[in-house]
């Protein structure tokens, strides 16, 4: 069985759509808007996280929210990025950052599903080595 993953954003606003379109344009991402005009982007089987050649170049790019996303989301919109994967039951595996822009500034945060097992042994008090992980 192979491992298969899933990615999407939430809806934003732009403060620069044709910059926006221009920066995403060489990469494997699927643009979405809602009926309010916000933007989300779906991405390619193995996540957000991908590389391409530029036509005409020998540049190798790399997909970044803090390149190719945020400079153009509105500020003090909240990007929120969701990344799940799995091979059959055996691993199940979930992600999520969250960006915001502030001026020129971008911050984020990072959840991992993982970070469950130090979670619960230190809000329980029960030693991380006796938690079984959630996978054969």
């Amino acid at each position: 069985m192979n491992y298969e993953t899933r990615c999407r954003t939430n809806y934003v606003r732009l403060s620069d759509e044709a910059g926006f379109l221009a920066a995403i344009e060489p990469f494997d991402v699927e643009l979405i808007v809602d009926t309010k005009g916000r933007v989300g982007l779906i991405g390619p089987e193995g996540g957000f996280d991908h590389e391409v050649w530029l036509e005409d170049s020998k540049d190798l790019i790399s997909f970044s929210f803090y390149t190719h996303v945020m400079p153009f989301v509105e500020e003090g919109q909240v990007l929120v990025t969701k990344t799940i994967g799995h091979e059959g039951d055996r691993y199940l595996v979930g992600l999520a950052e969250a960006f915001i822009r502030r001026g020129d500034k971008v911050d984020s945060v990072f959840v991992d599903l993982s970070d469950i097992y130090e979670k619960a042994s230190s809000t329980f008090g029960a030693p991380s080595a006796d938690i079984k992980l959630a996978e054969y």
